[in-house]
This record gives structure tokens, C-alpha cells and sequence, in this order.
């Protein structure tokens, strides 16, 4: 009871504190280069059309060089073919991009992939490849750029999570624990920054649940949680941007979802079957 109390006071403390954001101006970037992960499809893409009129370079780095020639076609935005899982390309494309457009202000962790199987049926390289692009690349990505925000004394990295990250989903094991990864990455990387006094940068860690697009296709939803569109939570990102929000929850109400750890496990594991979150990925396991 008391934690429901304190979590209440905090959520209405919160909105004070966004109204009062707000009332001292957005954040402008129309001098800012902003570079996302993942950029090519699914949320990436809408992010960065959403970004393009306000910013003054969206940059993209994906795998997917045919979607990235679609994308620079209808729109202009410049995309690097990148393996984000693989440091040296990271960092290779990272100097590229630095000498031909310049300092990137804001960093967008949005890769990611999963692969929906049995923890006994996962290969090594199965595991390595998902932990590869969904968190590993948030390492080489900061390493590569956020030198360059301390020294500019101006900076912004955002981490892309999920609500899947905060409790473990059969089947969807590896990206589960992918995603609980990034969360203590996002929680380090702040906390690393307070020792540091980074002067001018800040950090943003959204958890969204399940988002309408292909990486979710084959995922049951939950009645009681409603499905994201991607156009929705990219203005939910573009807002956090503005008002450098350090955490949103996509709905609001998945705040609550941490306060089930309070609870006895075998209670907290009745209520995630109740609510349709233990067997949401089992019709795409057996699909496998």
C-alpha cells in the first residue's frame, strides 16, 4: 500500500514537473544532427520522418541498405548501411559520418530484433546476434559518439526498451533479457554521467508494449493493453526530446509493472498468466 502511495505521488509530482518543462520552452533542434538506429523500417522510420522537418540532419544507420534507398528516395534522409552489432563497422561509419555531416547531438538506440523459440532450441548464434543489435550496439554507439557530446557540452541519448524488459516472456527469452539488459545499461549510463557532472546532456529510456509493426506481427495481444501505433510512439519519443523526459512508459499505466517484483513469485506469476502476458508469444513459437 505504501509503495502505491509513493508511486501516485511521484506520477502527479511528475506531471508538475512536465507542465513546468514546458513553461520554460521546448528543446529547438533545428541546429541538431540526430542519428537512429534501426532507421529503415518499423518505428525508426517513422521516427525520422517525424524528425526531419525539426532537425537540421536525421542520419540513420540500419542493415537494411534496399529500405534505406527507399527512404532517402522519398525523403532525403541519409542512411548508412551498418551492422550495429559489430563494433568495428559501428565505429567506421561513425567517423564517416562525423567528417561528412559533423557532431551528432542526439544519439537514438532503436535497433532490435528477436527471435521467438524455446530457451532449449536457441543456437549460440541465435543468442549472440539478438544480444548483439539489442544491446550491444548501445555500447558501441555511445563509446562512438558521446565523447564527442562531452566535449560539445551538448547531447542526448535515448534507449529504446520495452515493457518486455521488465519481465521475462517464454519464447521470447533472448529478447526479453536483451531488453532487461538495456534498462541497467540506460540506468548505468546516467548514473555515470551525474559522477562525471556531464555538462549539457541528457538521457531518455522509453518502455513501450507492443508496437503494430512487423518485429510484433506474429506476437498475441493483450486485451487490457492497448496496441501502440508506431506514428503514436514516435511522437511520444519526439516529446521526450523536447522536454528531455528522463523515463516514459508507453502506455502510462506500465509504471505499475516494476511494483509486481514486490510481490511473492508465485503471485506475481498467476497474475502474468491471468493477464495474458506468459502465452502471448506461444502462437508464433509453435508457428516455428
Amino acid at each position: 500500500m505504501v509503495i502505491c502511495i509513493l508511486l501516485l505521488v511521484g506520477i502527479v509530482l511528475w506531471h508538475f514537473v512536465k507542465k513546468y518543462r514546458r513553461s520554460q520552452g521546448l528543446l529547438n533542434l533545428q541546429h541538431k544532427n540526430i542519428l537512429i538506429t534501426g532507421g529503415a523500417n518499423g518505428l525508426g522510420q517513422h521516427l525520422a520522418r517525424k524528425l526531419l522537418p525539426l532537425a537540421k540532419n536525421v542520419i540513420l544507420l540500419d542493415i537494411d541498405n534496399l529500405s534505406l534507398q527507399r527512404l532517402y528516395r522519398e525523403t532525403k534522409i541519409r542512411g548508412y548501411v551498418c551492422d550495429v552489432s559489430v563494433k568495428e563497422e559501428v565505429d567506421a561509419k561513425a567517423s564517416q559520418i562525423q567528417k561528412e555531416i559533423g557532431p551528432i547531438h542526439i544519439l537514438i538506440n532503436n535497433a532490435a530484433i528477436k527471435d521467438t523459440k524455446s530457451i532449449l532450441k536457441l543456437s549460440p548464434q541465435e543468442i549472440n546476434k539478438v544480444f548483439g543489435v539489442n544491446i550491444l550496439s548501445h555500447y558501441w554507439t555511445t563509446q562512438a559518439f558521446l565523447p564527442g557530446m562531452l566535449k560539445m557540452e551538448d547531447g542526448h541519448i535515448v534507449s529504446i526498451c520495452s515493457v518486455l524488459g521488465l519481465s521475462g516472456v517464454p519464447y521470447l527469452s533472448v529478447y526479453s533479457s536483451s531488453k532487461s539488459a538495456v534498462s541497467g545499461f540506460h540506468e548505468a549510463l546516467r548514473r555515470e554521467l551525474q559522477l562525471l557532472k556531464a555538462k549539457g546532456i541528457s538521457t531518455s529510456i522509453i518502455y513501450p508494449a507492443k508496437i503494430n509493426t512487423p518485429l510484433f506481427k506474429d506476437i498475441k495481444q493483450n486485451p487490457l493493453v492497448p496496441e501502440l501505433s508506431p506514428e503514436d510512439v514516435a511522437n511520444e519519443i519526439l516529446d521526450c526530446l523536447l522536454l528531455k523526459t528522463d523515463t516514459k512508459f508507453l502506455p502510462w499505466f506500465l509504471q505499475l509493472v516494476p511494483l509486481l517484483k514486490v510481490l511473492p513469485t508465485a503471485v506475481e506469476d498467476w497474475l502474468l498468466l491471468k493477464l495474458g502476458v506468459t502465452d502471448a508469444a506461444k502462437r508464433a513459437y509453435y508457428k516455428t
